[in-house]
């Protein structure tokens, strides 16, 4: 299914996903060099990868998007949105620029 990472940037990778659910919350590389994406409120996360998706992953970009995207992580702290329904885009741009941490 055809979804999207839209970072509190306001960058926009689209990409492949697995998941049904949209996921927004801290983003960070992972000891396997995947992108975790992981609410802090409710403790559910997405898996961001390059390659072939399998159940555990949520979403899959190109190589090229996905080291980019790497790039822009680094080791600072990001917040993005794996969005994975119809809804549109101005919506999910208003909830992550809008976004107030508990933590």
């Amino acid at each position: 299914m055809k979804g999207y990472l839209l970072l509190r940037d306001g960058s926009i990778f689209f990409g492949e996903t697995v998941s049904k659910e949209n996921i927004f919350g801290n983003m960070r590389i992972d000891e396997k060099g995947l992108i975790k994406v992981e609410c802090p409120a409710t403790g559910k996360f997405g898996i961001v990868g390059s390659t072939s998706l399998n159940e555990n992953d949520s979403m899959m970009l190109s190589n090229t998007d996905f080291q980019i995207l790497k790039l822009k992580i680094g080791n600072k702290a990001l917040e993005g949105k794996i969005v994975a329904d119809n809804l549109p885009i101005d919506f999910h741009v208003y909830d992550i620029k809008t976004y107030i941490p508990t933590i």
